[in-house]
């Protein structure tokens, strides 16, 4: 029988995710001149992929406009890798923990909960 893996708590991965926003944004506001507040915003935009396109990356900035462009992109490589990690380890917890109560209201049984 393998041993059981514990969760990951959900607080872990919100925290992860806000952390990520702002280390973003304290690199967009040093790198590309925006407010903090507006760096935030296009880290949150982007990673979400909603992307409105106000806020572009190495529009403002003439020299090093492929460094920008390089950090960017590796910044949302990793950001949406993180992002869907988080999304994928609070599936996991809220299913394990809905199953938990179907089992107490009797929807499931003990041997269909393993499935």
């Amino acid at each position: 029988m393998p041993p059981r893996s514990r969760p990951v708590p959900i607080w872990l991965c919100v925290f992860l995710v806000i952390s990520y926003i702002i280390a973003g944004a304290f690199l967009f506001s040093r790198w590309e001149r925006w407010t903090f507040l507006d760096s935030a915003y296009f880290c949150f935009i982007t990673l979400t992929t909603i992307g409105f396109g106000d806020f572009v990356p190495a529009t403002g900035v003439k020299a090093n406009s492929e460094v920008s462009i390089a950090l960017c992109s590796l910044y949302l490589l990793f950001g949406i890798a993180l992002l869907a990690m988080s999304f994928n380890l609070v599936q996991e917890e809220v299913i394990s923990n809905v199953k938990n109560v179907a089992r107490r209201l009797g929807i499931l049984k003990e041997e269909e909960i393993d499935d």
